[in-house]
């Protein structure tokens, strides 16, 4: 993906967290990368693309009816402003998170120019020195230690290569490590899998460097899912993933065939309505990752998942997030 010249940053304030879902929809809509929320502000980038004379106070007047259509939020407070790309893709790569995220999965930056020049996958190419996870405590789920952070690299570790640029889940977020954490704890090595909302394609790629044999990918917003595609795409396999532009409703769902298991790193507000279809696209016995949720969702969506007859095997946190491996 070539980069643009400079980024505009939009700043959306005041919106309260059971609304971000729904802003963060609009804001993709107008192409907004790279989403980051920081209390009740939401930032977003857009391309600083040629414009035409009057186009930021037209530019501002459509996301503030965008917003408003999308939070019912009246007048909103937006914020435009312009940022050198050297500046924002460099503050984009130190703020990654890199290095050993599990007993199995390290993320490296990326700079190869094709597949060939990526890492290998075979455990056997991969660095020595061995190290474990944070376990869950008898409540059900510790925060990970900080001493899980700073795992060494150990046999059988599988690098998952990162290409620059803004993408969720490229992880650096609580949520993204929490899910890559389960996974590697429970991942039963094989399987045909789908990944809900796969963003930066980070869970895709660690899933089938676990041993999966083929992942669904779906992505409802463009630039993440080309942002996907090239992640998948450093790492050597693009043979073993259907990338999809699709929202996912109960209906797209239920057009899926059967799975071994299920991705979903998103938020509750999405996944809620969606629980029951996930499950039911589960063969028996089969599994369901699910991460992106805040601790104050978990009674609504416990009560939800109960009415599916799956349950909870396992459970992680930290810093507000949760992330549960559940089975049908």
């Amino acid at each position: 993906m070539k980069a643009p010249p400079a980024w505009l940053r939009l700043r959306v304030e005041g919106i309260p967290r059971d609304r971000h879902h729904l802003l963060a929809e609009a804001l993709r809509g107008l192409g907004g990368r790279g989403l980051e929320r920081t209390g009740d502000r939401v930032t977003a980038y857009l391309p600083a693309v040629p414009r035409n004379p009057g186009w930021e106070e037209a530019l501002l007047h459509d996301i503030r009816r965008r917003v408003e259509a999308a939070t019912w939020l009246p007048d909103p407070c937006v914020r435009l402003d312009t940022v050198p790309a050297e500046a924002l893709e460099g503050r984009w790569s130190r703020g990654r998170r890199l290095g050993p995220v599990s007993p199995r999965l390290t993320l490296a930056a990326s700079t190869a120019s094709s597949p060939a020049d990526a890492a290998p996958d075979s455990p056997a190419d991969s660095p020595a020195d061995a190290a474990s996870d944070a376990a869950p405590d008898a409540a059900g789920g510790a925060d990970p230690s900080p001493e899980s952070e700073a795992m060494g690299a150990g046999p059988g570790r599988r690098v998952i290569l990162l290409p620059p640029g803004p993408a969720f889940g490229d992880g650096s977020h609580p949520s993204t490590r929490l899910a890559l954490r389960l996974l590697d704890r429970h991942h039963p090595g094989t399987g045909r899998l789908l990944d809900l909302g796969t963003g930066s394609g980070i869970l895709t790629v660690a899933a089938l460097k676990l041993g999966a044999q083929h992942v669904t990918a779906l992505e409802a917003d463009g630039p993440s899912l080309a942002h996907a595609r090239e992640t998948v795409h450093c790492n050597g396999l693009l043979g073993a993933v259907t990338l999809r532009h699709l929202r996912a409703g109960p209906a797209e769902i239920a057009d899926l065939p059967i799975m071994d298991g299920i991705l979903a790193n998103v938020e509750a507000p999405v996944l809620e309505p969606l629980l029951p279809s996930l499950v039911a696209r589960l063969r028996p016995g089969g599994w369901l990752l699910c991460a992106g949720l805040g601790r104050e969702d978990e009674p609504l969506l416990q009560a939800r998942l109960a009415e599916t007859g799956a349950g909870i095997m396992d459970t992680l946190r930290q810093g507000g997030w949760t992330a549960w491996w559940i089975r049908r």
